[in-house]
C-alpha cells in the first residue's frame, strides 16, 4: 500500500544533558564578572522613559477623569441613566482599538505604532485645546 520502508526512517534523539552539568555552565558565566557588558543610562534612555510615562498617564486619564466628570455632567444637566454608556462605549472603543493596534504593530513595528499613536494623541489634545 505504501511505499515507505524501514530503513528510510530516521530516529532523531536529542541530546540531553544533566540539569546539574547546565546549571553549573550558567553559574560560571554569571559570576564571571568580566563578561557582565556595563550598562549606561543615556539622555536617550531617559528620554525613551519620560515618553512612555507620559503615555501611561494619558491612558489612566482616558479611564478616570470621564467617570468623575460624567457625574457631575449629569447632575447639571438632567439626571437620566443612559450616562454610563458614554463610559461603556468609550472602554468597548478602546479594547476594539487595542486589538487593532496590536495586529498592526506585528505587521509594522512595534516603535511606528507607538509613534502614530503618540502622535494621533497630540494632534486630538491640539483640537480639544482649540
Amino acid at each position: 500500500m505504501s511505499d515507505f520502508k524501514e530503513s528510510q526512517a530516521q530516529v532523531v534523539t536529542p541530546k540531553i544533558e544533566s540539569v546539574d552539568e547546565s546549571f553549573n555552565e550558567l553559574e560560571a558565566v554569571a559570576t564571571n564578572e568580566a563578561d557582565i557588558p556595563e550598562r549606561k543610562i543615556t539622555p536617550r534612555v531617559v528620554l525613551a522613559i519620560i515618553s512612555l510615562a507620559f503615555s501611561y498617564e494619558a491612558l489612566l486619564f482616558s479611564f478616570i477623569l470621564p467617570a468623575n466628570v460624567l457625574l457631575y455632567i449629569n447632575e447639571s444637566i438632567g439626571p437620566s441613566n443612559n450616562y454610563t454608556w458614554i463610559l461603556v462605549g468609550n472602554t468597548l472603543v478602546n479594547s476594539v482599538l487595542q486589538a487593532l493596534s496590536g495586529r498592526l504593530s506585528d505587521i509594522f513595528g512595534r516603535r511606528y505604532i507607538i509613534v502614530a499613536a503618540n502622535a494621533f494623541g497630540v494632534i486630538g489634545c491640539l483640537i480639544a485645546a482649540r
